[in-house]
């Protein structure tokens, strides 16, 4: 039973070429894939659907955020007539849950497990997982009875491990990774979890070894090559973090958002001008990328703004840069706009009191618990008036 189990666990999350079945996807999923993982499952769909190439779809665009789209799989998976498939179920269960239905989810996830007979760990794990973020009591309870029949379960361990760390658990976190490691070393992704606590607590060298431990065992997975990158550049480490990030990009090639990931990733940890470079190549073969152009003004005013004391010239340069960059940003109609928008704008358009006024105002409007723009407000206002 336990070489069963091990196969089990590396057919899923193990240092295996991607291939084109939902046990594929299911690996890609758990690796944070999920834009492989998606194309596999609709190429499953188009020649031999399942309930679990519909489930696994559902659960892909859910950890994507497009609900509209995971409720549209969900119900193809419950639409199948095997009435002994317990996670047609766990689908219907799913869907009540999106309706904020819990009453009917739980009614669903019981028929779950009775049609699973109560033996199944991985039906546990997967109700477990439903209600992670919607209710974490639930979701422990459901992880502690799959841990119970199934203390080698990787992923559940993981999925334990996952819900701390989202309630500010690295402890907790930590030790559901640790005991999954203990479980099967060779897990890769569970050294990439390992990696995250360490870079929360600001452990740095234990988050690189993690991380590099990550890609040893599989190097096919691109987010562990793009957060090792991002510890590289933390820890000093600058002539290693072009290569992790250019790993990532050569692993997500089909995937035109992956470029847009490492310049937010760049303007995060700080590489102001790696950010803007590879913003402006995305803006290359994407010119309307909305994204692509704020975080290079964001990035320009953090330069200008460095800059100011000791390189008056070179800090001009760069909120020139930022200025053109903000007025392409406005310009463009299909966009998300965040306060800090209005801010970074309004900082740029300082040399034009008027514009800058406007954006204030925007901004307090769209983030009033920000006391200290309204200093900065005060005093445009009074220059002006002089």
């Amino acid at each position: 039973m336990k070489m069963i189990k091990t196969a089990l666990a590396v057919c899923l999350l193990g240092s295996v070429a991607y291939g084109q079945s939902v046990q594929d996807a299911q690996k890609a999923i758990e690796s944070e894939y999920y834009y492989k993982a998606k194309r596999m499952l609709l190429h499953v769909n188009q020649t031999a659907p399942t309930v679990e190439s519909n489930y696994y779809l559902g659960n892909v665009y859910l950890l994507l955020d497009k609900a509209d789209s995971a409720k549209f799989y969900y119900k193809q998976a419950s639409a199948f007539d095997e009435g002994k498939n317990p996670l047609i179920y766990v689908s219907l269960g799913k869907l009540e849950l999106l309706k904020n239905n819990k009453t009917g989810a739980q009614e669903n996830f019981d028929q779950a497990i009775k049609v699973s007979k109560s033996k199944s760990p991985e039906i546990f794990y997967q109700i477990g997982a439903a209600y992670a973020g919607i209710d974490d009591a639930l979701a422990i309870k459901n992880f502690d009875i799959a841990y119970s029949m199934d203390p080698e379960l990787v992923i559940n361990l993981l999925a334990y491990g996952d819900l701390f760390l989202a309630e500010k658990k690295p402890g907790d976190a930590m030790t559901k990774y640790q005991q999954a490691q203990n479980a099967n070393p060779n897990i890769a992704v569970t050294y990439l979890r390992i990696g995250r606590v360490n870079a929360l607590v600001g452990k740095n060298k234990e988050a690189i070894s993690a991380f590099e431990k990550c890609v040893e065992l599989d190097p096919n997975i691109a987010v562990g090559w793009k957060e090792l990158g991002e510890q590289y550049y933390l820890d000093g480490q600058y002539d290693k973090v072009k290569y992790c990030f250019d790993k990532y990009l050569e692993l997500n090639a089909e995937d035109k958002e992956s470029r847009i990931v490492v310049a937010v990733t760049q303007y995060q940890i700080g590489d102001f001008k790696g950010a803007i470079e590879e913003s402006r190549k995305v803006l290359a073969d994407d010119p309307k990328n909305f994204v692509a152009y704020r975080i290079i003004f964001y990035s320009c005013y953090a330069l200008g703004d460095s800059l100011m004391a000791t390189d008056t010239a070179m800090a001009n340069q760069y909120f020139m840069d930022g200025l053109d960059a903000v007025n392409k940003f406005w310009n463009i109609s299909e966009k998300t706009v965040k306060p800090l928008d209005y801010e970074n704008s309004a900082h740029l358009r300082c040399t034009k009191d008027t514009e800058a006024i406007l954006y204030y105002t925007m901004f307090t409007e769209n983030d009033s618990s920000n006391v200290g723009i309204f200093s900065e407000f005060e005093n445009t206002v009074q220059f002006k008036d002089v």
